[in-house]
């Protein structure tokens, strides 16, 4: 039997004229705290109103883009892990790619909560683990169902 499996895994924010660049790559640090995230790229543009914008981006690969799925999963609260769970045919592409949006100020001071204002995006392309003739995205319903058994079961 298949399981679903993290393949990829991007992470993304944006630092406002107002806001200091390296606390934005401090927030995502949070949030996979490896040391592979010295590889952050940045590119500056221009906003509506002519203000500078940095986009900072980080990509990771197999065995790493898994833990970051185990580790983002661990530090969620029961109440955040339950809205994936229950918001999951919204927050997942046919394709298998999980999205999420975590609150930029929470990752910072170190938590990990669901946001959408002004957000670190995360995106994990899952796949199947060995052939299946289940779709990935059955395959990610079964393992995100598999954890909200655990929710419900933890204290």
């Amino acid at each position: 039997m298949g399981e679903a499996r993290v393949l990829s895994a991007r992470i993304s924010s944006l630092a406002h004229s107002t806001e200091d660049v390296e606390k934005v790559i401090e927030a995502m640090m949070h949030v996979f705290p490896f040391d592979s995230l010295k590889n952050v790229r940045t590119n500056r543009t221009k906003g509506h109103f002519g203000n500078e914008i940095v986009l900072c981006r980080f990509f990771e690969t197999r065995h790493r883009a898994d833990q970051l799925f185990d580790n983002l999963w661990e530090r969620l609260s029961k109440q955040d892990k339950s809205r994936v769970y229950d918001e999951f045919e919204r927050r997942v592409g046919r394709s298998g790619t999980l999205y999420l949006r975590l609150n930029k100020q929470e990752a910072f001071e170190g938590r990990l909560s669901l946001g959408d204002d002004e957000p670190v995006k995360v995106e994990l392309q899952f796949r199947a683990s060995v052939r299946s003739p289940e779709s990935i995205v059955e395959l990610i319903k079964k393992r995100m169902e598999r954890l909200k058994s655990e929710i419900e079961s933890d204290p």
